[in-house]
C-alpha cells in the first residue's frame, strides 16, 4: 500500500524502483463521477490527491496485488477477493431511500436490481450484485421481482 501511496505521490516514477523493467510509471485514472477519486485519495494517498482505477479484463492490463500493512500478505485484485473486500482497496456502495419513498423510486430501485438495470451498473465499471443480494433487496423494498429481471439471475 505504502508504494501505491509512493507511485501516486510521485516519489516512486519508474518501475525499477520496484524490481520491474527500467520504465517510466505512467499514471492513469478511471472515471470521476463514481466518488471513487475521493475514496482512493482517503484510503490511499492520505492528502488531497489524483489516481484510482478499476478492476479492468483488457489483457494488457494488470492489476496489481496490494498489501495493506508491512507484514500482511498481497492480495490480488479479482472480482472474488475484490467482493469479500480481501483486497485493500474495496469499498460498497449504498443506497438509501426513506421509508415513505414513493412506489416511482421503489420500482426505480427495482429496476436497478434487474439484469438489465444490473448490466448498467457493470457498464458504469462497479461489480454487479449476486442474484442472492438483490433479492434481499428486493424483499427491503417490498418487491416480488425486478423488472425485467431474468430467471435465472445474475
Amino acid at each position: 500500500m505504502g508504494q501505491v501511496r509512493s507511485i501516486f505521490l510521485g516519489q516512486i516514477t519508474n518501475w525499477k524502483e520496484l524490481g520491474g523493467p527500467d520504465r517510466k510509471i505512467n499514471l492513469f485514472a478511471g472515471e470521476s463521477t463514481t466518488g471513487t477519486l475521493a475514496f482512493f485519495q482517503e484510503a490511499v494517498l492520505h492528502v488531497a490527491a489524483i489516481g484510482y482505477g478499476t478492476l479492468d479484463a483488457n489483457p494488457g492490463v494488470r492489476g496489481v496485488a496490494i498489501k495493506s500493512g508491512l507484514t500482511s500478505l498481497a492480495v490480488e485484485p479479482a472480482i472474488s477477493t475484490i467482493r469479500s473486500r480481501e483486497y485493500p482497496i474495496t469499498r460498497q456502495v449504498y443506497w438509501a431511500i426513506g421509508p415513505s419513498a414513493s412506489r416511482d423510486v421503489k420500482e426505480f430501485c427495482g429496476w436497478v436490481l434487474s439484469a438489465e438495470g444490473q448490466l448498467i451498473v457493470e457498464g458504469a465499471g462497479f461489480e454487479p450484485l449476486l442474484p442472492a443480494e438483490r433479492r434481499a433487496g428486493l424483499t427491503r423494498l417490498g418487491l416480488r421481482e425486478a423488472p425485467g429481471a431474468l430467471a435465472s439471475g445474475r
